[in-house]
């Protein structure tokens, strides 16, 4: 009936609005910058498409309980995206390739990983070949330190 292809029409857009978020969860993890994700709309999503599916699970309606299943679980998503962001922001400061949570969010994250491994890889070239004096062998110079814009 005409009510009911309407229904489909209106869960395959609900469902899709419930998708857009995606392109940034992926490049807020791909940067690790948990600002990308609002929080507090991943936490209405989550519990307004929960209360729905429930609604729906009431009336036993899968117009109501799918497209609102999708969207609980998509705004578990991204709490979950969020809270892993946190915890590998917390790996990498304690590991000391970040600096300090204030100086991040002004620098991406990509920058400081890869000097962390850049340097890493100088220091092990460095030690593994002998140097003919003491004043050979440097980490890095200050005009390394003012290149970084801080």
């Amino acid at each position: 009936t005409t009510l009911f292809r309407s229904g489909i029409i209106t869960t395959v857009f609900c469902i899709l609005m419930y998708l857009s978020p995606l392109a940034k969860v992926r490049t807020a993890i791909k940067n690790l910058d948990r600002k990308l994700i609002p929080w507090h709309i991943s936490v209405a999503m989550a519990l307004s498409g929960g209360l729905w599916a429930a609604y729906g699970i009431s009336v036993d309606d899968l117009l109501i309980i799918v497209p609102k299943s999708v969207g609980c679980g998509l705004g578990i998503l991204q709490l979950l995206a969020i809270m892993f962001i946190m915890y590998k922001k917390h790996q990498l400061i304690t590991k000391g390739v970040l600096p300090s949570q204030t100086v991040v969010s002004a620098i991406p994250v990509k920058v400081y990983v890869m000097e962390f491994i850049a340097s890493r890889q100088q220091v092990q070239i460095e030690s593994e070949s002998e140097p003919s004096t003491a004043a050979s062998f440097s980490i890095g110079t200050d005009t390394d330190v003012e290149s970084d814009g801080i």
